[in-house]
Formats: structure tokens, C-alpha cells, sequence
């Protein structure tokens, strides 16, 4: 398939993520026309990860998260107190989307619009999204109901995610620089505690709030093992890994912030 192709399918299968989704009679929806806005803008920013086009990803990253909070409060109407925690997460990713923009990729990457790149910056980028976690697990946490939580349930069914967290750490810890090496596992079982809030929802939420909330954790959790491994066994170089991790992480926003948009979220 030819490199043009490729771009043309993964804009035209996010495009089906986002507007075909439906999520119960129980749920309010976010207006069309901002999700239209969302769609579109994810869709030039994943070109531009593709085409390596730095100019337009900073017209489109920084947009993202705006224009979702946007159409989630529409969305919802009548914010609850769970309500005003997404938005405070979807803005504290957006201090992560801004500050990883300007970590450089390779020794000739220095600049961007004018402003030095500097690799302190993957650790605020990484310090954002760990605030956007934390508020994701209370999230997930506040919004289930009184019954006895899936792992207390049955805990071998976090087996397989707990597993896959151990290998992805061996894999990428030896050669994460010392002073990285807190931070990052910090970040991992943050990330990995966030999907297990998610995980440990089913049977006590609306079975579309479930499904949506713990589909975009997992998809969140994909995209930032992308990052991990592109970063520290690639070097910044695993073929396609922007646009991959772009995609995931896009979706999994959309999918995390349409689990909440209930009318029974408090």
C-alpha cells in the first residue's frame, strides 16, 4: 500500500471511531458540530505526525484538548463535581500535549516556532498526564456505585494488564537515564492504576459507561507505551510511532470523556 494510502486509512478509521459511536439512551451526546471540530482537527494533526509537518502540529496538538472540553461541557450541560474533574483532566493533558511538542527528537531538533527544545520538557509533559491520571482513577472511583468491586470480585482478571506492566517495564528500564528512571516507573503504575479504576467499574456502572471508560484507558495506556518505547529503546525512531500514538491517544480522549457525559454521573 502505497505511504499515502496509509495516512488516508488511519484518518478514515479514527473518523469512524469518533462519528459512528453510540453509547445507550441513557447518555446525552456531545454536539455533532464539535465533534465534527475535534474530528477534523485530529485528523490534521495525524497528518502532520505523518508528513512530518511541524508547522501544522503546532496549529493542530494544541487544539485538541480545548475543543474537547468544549463539546464534553456542552455535552453534559450541567456540570457535576465529577464532571469538573475530567475537564481539569482533559487541561492538564493539554499541558502535556504543549510541553512534549518541544522535546527534541534528535541532536538537529532544536527549536520550534522560535522557542529552544529541551529534553526537561518530556518531564513536565510526563508531570501533566500524571495529574490527568490521578484525576482519572477519582473519576473512575467516584462514579461506581455501592457494589463489590470487580477485582475484590475476581482479582485474576488484572493477571494479563499487571503482567503486561512488569514486561513493559523490564523491557524499557535499563536504558532510561538515572534521573528519569523515578519519574518514569511513578508514571507507570499511575497509568497502570488508572486502567485498574476502569477495569474494576464493570457491573457497577451503566454497562456503556463501563465499556467506553475502560476502552479509552486501555487505549490510553497503548499510546503511552509507544512513547515509552519509541523514546528509550528507539531513540525517537520507530517508523510511524507519532501518527500510531496520535491516534490512540485521540481516541482514547473521546472515549474517556463520553463515558462521563451521563446523565447519572454526580
Amino acid at each position: 500500500m502505497h505511504s499515502y494510502d496509509h495516512i488516508i486509512v488511519s484518518n478514515a478509521t479514527l473518523c469512524t471511531f469518533i462519528g459512528n459511536l453510540t453509547f445507550g439512551t441513557n447518555y446525552t451526546d456531545m454536539s455533532n458540530a464539535l465533534t465534527m471540530i475535534y474530528a477534523l482537527i485530529a485528523l490534521l494533526e495525524i497528518s502532520a505526525e505523518f508528513f512530518d509537518m511541524p508547522l501544522l502540529r503546532v496549529a493542530t496538538k494544541p487544539l485538541l484538548m480545548p475543543v474537547l472540553i468544549f463539546a464534553f461541557v456542552q455535552g453534559v450541560g450541567t456540570l457535576s463535581n465529577i464532571h469538573k474533574i475530567l475537564v481539569a483532566a482533559f487541561f492538564f493533558s493539554w499541558i502535556g500535549d504543549v510541553a512534549l511538542m518541544f522535546v527534541p527528537k534528535s541532536v538537529e531538533d532544536v527549536e520550534l516556532i522560535g522557542i529552544a527544545k529541551n529534553p526537561n520538557f518530556f518531564l513536565a509533559g510526563l508531570g501533566g498526564f500524571l495529574v490527568t491520571h490521578i484525576l482519572y482513577i477519582t473519576a473512575f472511583v467516584k462514579s461506581a456505585d455501592d457494589k463489590t468491586p470487580l477485582l475484590k470480585r475476581n482479582p485474576i482478571v488484572a493477571a494479563p494488564l499487571i503482567a503486561y506492566f512488569v514486561a513493559l517495564i523490564f523491557w524499557i528500564f535499563p536504558p532510561v537515564p538515572t534521573e528519569m528512571k523515578v519519574p518514569v516507573v511513578v508514571y507507570s503504575l499511575t497509568i497502570a492504576l488508572m486502567v485498574l479504576a476502569a477495569m474494576n467499574n464493570f457491573g457497577r456502572v451503566p454497562r456503556n459507561m463501563f465499556l467506553n471508560g475502560f476502552t479509552g484507558a486501555l487505549l490510553f495506556m497503548l499510546s503511552d507505551s509507544i512513547i515509552a518505547v519509541n523514546k528509550f529503546i528507539f531513540n525517537e525512531q520507530l517508523p510511524l510511532a507519532g501518527v500510531c500514538i496520535m491516534v490512540l491517544y485521540i481516541t482514547a480522549q473521546y472515549f474517556i470523556a463520553k463515558a462521563f457525559v451521563g446523565k447519572n454521573v454526580q
